[in-house]
């Protein structure tokens, strides 16, 4: 019998649930082992484990695994890890280090009881198999050397400080021949208590991904009246590194070092030293910035100590300071081990210097925000946050053809949804906010992956999410097939960090989501051959988008309102204006000319870069390239020159120059947040001008934005189906000349606006021309659609000339 017969779809597992009886009720830290002998060397082996909150799983001292990925409360995923290398003939034992967080005022990511569930399957080369399972015959600790008084890191419940005692850590625990005798059997839980973690499914992504750095340099270093030599010996690639030296035996010393790990990143760091005697403490700090936080300790111990944090950070500077030591202690090891779902090789742009800093940024931002799921922020909150997953999926297609956390992320909210069908705003455990301009944005991020992917199997499994998601919009539509009172004593309706935006009323910004929310349901719902219900929520659109007009256009501004009523009618922000394009509203010339009345008008500046990303796309989606262009530099620009790895998420272009975003209304803004991604799309969709024509790029549109402001440009990025290279240049006649390398050969049209072309050549062949002749080659069809040549034609690389019109 192979081995993977042996696991069936129980629940969800041949085993039982186990915890130690003397585990704290919160920041609670467990080791639990089990001994075994195995006959033989085994075939193959693997183990499927679930611990609540976090654990590290251990096979005979080798470190394994950490887990789990985070659920939600209906669902918790276990892990399936391959083992059979790290077990032999005889004694073996698996260990694993649990820990709890226990209840808090924001479970996000914890929440319930401490828990344990796992089966090891072995098979060996006579095909006979064995098992073990957790029960009660397996041992538990709660370990002394783990302080579970510390307090919380901050009020989002991302875990507590750690303090660390080596001395009173029972060395070799995880290891075959370790005495356990004095250790508790496993206590068994109750069924009630197993309740809480819901249904015990699959992990349903890959295992997140691990990488040692080293820090760049030493930012800086103080003796504080100690000692400290050798700071530079912990820096860089070095094949053979020295130690660092801190002598903190004089009284009341502090010496210090900070490091700089060259960007922000989410991981832990990961400490050696040794010390000839016991006594002081070692304070790891962390900071986004210069600004450091003490978050964790290790008391010092006789002989070499190694340590990580159980809990993740996100740093791009951490030190350490040493005091109490009566005797020098030398570090030999700070780096950093950086957590981070693996999304693929990061979009590069060449040439143009100031679009590379930002889409390396961008990808570093990303790259940050990608853990089981898509993050807000890696450091303050570590939450899903559907606005932030709009944005951070798109630039996951787009610029490294990724998809599967997209999925993952986008099956989460349809796991968390209310019974009425509302959406939670955030997640993925117990969402305590409802944003309804949130809510209505998830048909839109379904249409989205759908395009992108194809995906119409996973698509077909939020059918009904869909469907009920739809429904609490559909309910919500008043007589004027609009959604009255955005702000509701049981909502917030988010909008943006931005307090002159009205929320009374009938409010712009959330009626244009939900009519963009609409026309994608819409398109899903087509594809998922269901017509009666597209036709039904096509016909929401359209009442919708003829009720915007009615009630919130401003004729004579020629610009929408941010509310209609008497508040609103004299704002009109770039905000609402911008989504009037982007949610597809308004198009063609319509849209040309509200953006370009929205650019003559003094309006307030956008402060998120959730917003920015809207005006971005609605600037270069109409044609303003210039301005467009701009903004990309003025806004995410700026911030790279200001210093910044990853994109914030407040900033004002317009405040005193300085490494810092302005603050949030109540608090500190983060430094690394995933809605600033959104670029990395936008200048794929709108200036390398390639999207799907049809869902999972079956056929490919290429529109490329050819206009003087983003010359030179040259890009290479990972679509879902492949990689693939643009370039724009322009010859000193000022000819322009444009290539695509798509990763196969596909269907496309390319599209050039005729106005700026005189003629046009593809692939040395000339198609169009206003004074001479054309010659258009077997399967080749050029057409004129109003300003626009269109060429079609099936192929793998396509090379474009343009030559422009004369004055």
């Amino acid at each position: 019998m192979a081995i993977l017969d042996a696991f069936r779809p129980a629940v969800p597992f041949r085993a039982l649930w186990i915890w130690s009886g003397s585990a704290p009720k919160k920041n609670g830290y467990v080791y639990l082992r089990k001994g075994f002998t195995l006959k033989a060397a085994p075939e193959r082996a693997e183990i499927k484990l679930f611990a609540n909150d976090r654990y590290i799983l251990f096979i005979n001292g080798h470190t394994i695994c950490r887990g789990p990925a985070v659920g939600t409360d209906s669902t918790r995923f276990y892990d399936t890890v391959d083992v059979g290398q790290f077990l032999g003939a005889g004694n073996n034992v698996i260990g694993v280090a649990a820990y709890n967080h226990g209840p808090g005022p924001r479970n996000r990511i914890f929440k319930g009881p401490g828990g344990l569930i796992a089966r090891m399957s072995v098979e060996f080369a006579d095909n006979t198999l064995a098992e073990v399972s957790t029960d009660s015959s397996w041992k538990t600790f709660v370990p002394e050397s783990r302080n579970h008084k510390a307090p919380r890191i901050n009020g989002w419940d991302v875990g507590y400080y750690e303090v660390f005692d080596p001395e009173k850590e029972p060395t070799g625990w995880n290891m075959p021949g370790y005495d356990d005798s004095r250790w508790e059997q496993a206590q068994l839980l109750p069924a009630a208590e197993t309740t809480a973690f819901g249904e015990i499914a699959p992990r349903p992504l890959a295992q997140l991904s691990y990488e040692n750095i080293p820090p760049v340099k030493c930012a800086y270093y103080l003796p504080g009246g100690g000692l400290i030599k050798g700071t530079n010996n912990l820096t860089g690639n070095k094949k053979k590194k020295g130690s660092a030296v801190f002598d903190s035996s004089k009284a009341s010393s502090r010496p210090t070092a900070v490091y700089d790990f060259g960007r922000i990143m989410s991981g832990r760091i990961r400490l050696g030293l040794t010390a000839t005697k016991s006594g002081g403490m070692v304070t790891v700090m962390y900071g986004e910035s210069l600004a450091l936080t003490s978050m964790d300790a290790i008391k010092i111990g006789r002989g070499r100590v190694t340590w990580t944090s159980y809990g993740s950070r996100a740093f791009r500077y951490a030190g350490i300071a040493i005091t109490g030591s009566p005797t020098p202690v030398k570090v030999d090891v700070l780096e950093a081990e950086e957590e981070f779902f693996d999304l693929g090789k990061a979009p590069a742009v060449r040439e143009n210097k100031a679009l590379r800093d930002m889409v390396s940024t961008a990808g570093n931002t990303l790259r940050a925000s990608s853990r089981d799921y898509f993050i807000d922020c890696p450091g303050r909150e570590q939450a899903l946050w559907l606005g932030d997953v709009r944005i951070e999926a798109l630039a996951a297609y787009n610029g490294f053809g990724e998809s599967s956390l997209a999925r993952h992320s986008i099956n989460l909210f349809s796991m968390m949804q209310r019974r009425d069908g509302a959406i939670p705003a955030v997640g993925p455990l117990s969402g305590d906010a409802f944003l309804p301009d949130y809510h209505v944005q998830w048909p839109t991020i379904v249409h989205d992956y759908l395009m992108h992917t194809d995906d119409i199997e996973a698509v077909a499994q939020w059918r009904v999410p869909l469907s009920k998601a739809v429904a609490w919009m559909e309910r919500e539509l008043d007589g004027r097939s609009l959604i009255p009172r955005a702000e509701r004593a049981e909502w917030w309706c988010f909008l943006d960090w931005a307090p002159y935006l009205p929320r009374e009323g009938y409010s712009g910004i959330l009626n244009l989501f939900a009519y963009e929310g609409f026309l994608s349901a819409s398109r899903v719902a087509r594809a998922l051959g269901e017509e009666g219900t597209a036709s039904r929520w096509l016909n929401h659109a359209e009442s919708m988008r003829l009720a915007i007009y009615d009630n919130l256009f401003d004729r004579e501004e020629g610009l929408f309102m941010d509310a209609a009523g008497a508040a609103g009618r004299n704002s009109h922000s770039q905000q609402v204006n911008a989504l009037a394009v982007t949610s597809g509203l308004v198009d063609g010339k319509d849209a040309v000319k509200l953006i370009g009345r929205l650019l003559k008008k003094d309006s307030k500046p956008i402060g998120t870069p959730y917003f920015a990303w809207h005006y971005l796309e609605a600037l270069l989606k109409t044609g303003h390239a210039a301005e467009g262009m701009n903004y990309m530099d003025r806004y995410w620009g700026e911030m790279t020159r200001r210093g910044a790895t990853c994109y914030w998420e407040m900033f004002d272009p317009e405040s005193p120059s300085s490494q810092s975003p302005y603050a949030l209304p109540g608090g500190f803004p983060s430094r690394c947040h995933g809605w600033g991604t959104g670029i990395v799309a936008t200048l794929v969709r709108h200036v390398a001008g390639t999207s799907p024509a049809e869902a999972g790029f079956k056929s490919v549109l290429l529109k490329p934005l050819a206009d003087t402001a983003v010359l030179p440009f040259s890009m290479t990025f990972n679509l879902p189906i492949g990689k693939t290279r643009y370039s724009l240049k322009r010859n000193r006649n000022g000819v322009v000349s444009i290539t695509y390398t798509l990763p196969r050969k596909l269907p496309l049209e390319l599209v050039v606006n005729s106005d700026k072309a005189d003629t046009l050549i593809i692939n040395r062949k000339t198609v169009y021309s206003k004074t001479g002749p054309a010659l258009i080659p077997n399967g080749t069809q050029v057409r004129k659609a109003g300003n626009n040549v269109i060429v079609a034609m099936t192929t793998d690389s396509i090379s474009a000339s343009i030559t422009p019109c004369g004055d």
